[in-house]
């Protein structure tokens, strides 16, 4: 009678549905193919140019030296400008009315300071031009550190018969009086900050350094990636029925009588061996 390998064969059948019962569980999709967005946040950031600008003396206008400083700013990943603050450091002159600063991003030029604060010396001021400050800087009266809103008054940007012409290279066209101009701008990039006299003659000027404060909002789109992503659900089922259909094919070869010979024929049932002719019966 044939053997069989029950034992072994159901313990394989078994073994084989289980590796691929997995496969044929429910996936839940959202969990784990969803990316979430990251919600845009506000992010302020300094950037300093410790180099000196000086001003000397000549026919006006006067260049600043360097002609004009440069700052790079980076580091803001999908930025998008809210607030720029300017600071000047350790500013000294000899006629400050005659000073003119202009702030370039891109396209956009802000005249932050023209004209102002008389002819009084000063020394070794910080002066930083907010849009938010109280106040301007003094049209006349003389200079102290401080915060303050840009202040141009005297130029085309105030409508007065002088104008601020600053030389080549600086941008063409007439200037924004409001560092609110730069909103909305990616505040990566180069800025450039273009310093004349512009009566020159007399009066000498420096610049200890700059900084730019920069606020912009940052984000808001996709910073997760998905670990990995879910199978569509016709794939789901598709895996599902080959597993099966492959566990139940290696089921039914394990569970196959055994060879009788050993030799991988078919068993085949014999007849009973012929009695001998010693055997016979008389």
């Amino acid at each position: 009678r044939p053997r069989w390998l029950a034992p072994r064969g159901v313990m394989l059948g078994l073994l084989a549905f289980l590796l691929a019962a997995p496969a044929a569980l429910p996936v839940d999709q959202d969990k784990s193919s969803r990316v979430e967005p990251a919600a845009p946040r506000a992010v302020t950031k300094t950037f300093s140019k410790n180099r000196k600008i000086t001003i000397g003396l000549g026919s006006a206008p006067v260049q600043g030296d360097p002609y004009p400083s440069k700052l790079r700013v980076k580091d803001f990943k999908r930025g998008r400008i809210t607030d720029v603050d300017l600071t000047l450091k350790n500013f000294s002159s000899e006629g400050p009315d005659d000073v003119d600063f202009l702030l370039v991003k891109g396209g956009v030029g802000v005249l932050v300071v023209s004209d102002a604060g008389g002819l009084d010396d000063v020394t070794n001021l910080t002066i930083t031009l907010d849009d938010e400050a109280s106040n301007q800087l003094p049209d006349t009266q003389r200079l102290q550190s401080g915060r303050f809103k840009p202040s141009a008054f005297n130029g085309a940007a105030n409508g007065d018969e002088f104008t601020d012409e600053f030389p080549l290279p600086v941008l063409e066209g007439s200037f924004q009086t409001n560092l609110s101009a730069f909103d909305g701008l990616d505040p990566n990039g180069q800025w450039k900050l273009f310093v004349i006299d512009d009566f020159g003659v007399k009066d000498a000027s420096s610049i200890g350094s700059w900084k730019l404060t920069i606020t912009a909002t940052v984000g808001g789109g996709a910073t997760q990636e998905a670990s990995a992503a879910a199978p569509t659900q016709p794939e789901t089922a598709r895996n599902s029925r080959d597993d099966h259909a492959r566990a139940a094919r290696m089921s039914d070869r394990q569970l196959q009588p055994a060879r009788a010979d050993g030799r991988g024929r078919p068993h085949e049932d014999r007849a009973a061996p012929r009695p001998r002719s010693g055997d016979r019966k008389s």
